[in-house]
């Protein structure tokens, strides 16, 4: 079985301010991102995962968003998946 992951980069729109950790809320726009999937060729043929959401922010945009995670990264990724379940995000 061959497996394959497919990156592609797009932009996430959110509709509304989310919290997408703990103590981390984002205000509604458009934020740089990326989708993740990875697909499995299977003797009846090829299968996909879902995809997986995820944006990086900086560690000026983590502070100027009231958060001390991430202190001492330059960026993180945060998975933000339920929150295209949730209506909450779309690519754009």
């Amino acid at each position: 079985m061959a497996q394959r992951t497919s990156v592609r980069t797009i932009t996430i729109g959110f509709v509304d301010s989310v919290e997408i950790y703990p103590g981390l809320t984002i205000p509604e726009g458009t934020y740089s991102g990326k989708v993740k999937q990875t697909t499995i060729d299977l003797i009846k043929g090829p299968a996909s995962t879902r995809p997986i959401y995820l944006i990086k922010l900086s560690a000026e945009q983590m502070k100027a968003y009231g958060s001390t995670v991430g202190r001492g990264s330059d960026w993180i990724e945060f998975d933000v998946t339920k929150f295209f379940h949730l209506g909450l995000a779309y690519v754009v």
